[in-house]
């Protein structure tokens, strides 16, 4: 069927794009993390997670500070 509208036409969605690009988006954040050099500890016991570092962001100042400190072993904790 042809098209009746303006041109130039493409035929892909705005939703297709949008997931595209954050397809692209996450392969090349994971590249760069990964090709990285350094941060050898950090690699092996994190992985990137979209849904984790939204929640991460929710937290407050003094909560995140607390974890951050807890997953580092930058804290007192009387041991």
């Amino acid at each position: 069927m042809s098209l009746v509208g303006p041109e130039p036409y493409c035929g892909i969605t705005k939703r297709k794009w949008e997931s595209k690009i954050s397809a692209w988006e996450a392969k090349s954040k994971a590249s760069y993390w990964n090709n990285t050099p350094g941060q050898r500890q950090a690699k092996l016991f994190t992985k990137y997670s979209k849904k984790r570092a939204s929640e991460l962001l929710l937290l407050n100042k003094k909560d995140l500070r607390t974890l951050v400190g807890l997953y580092t072993g930058h804290c007192p904790l009387k041991y």
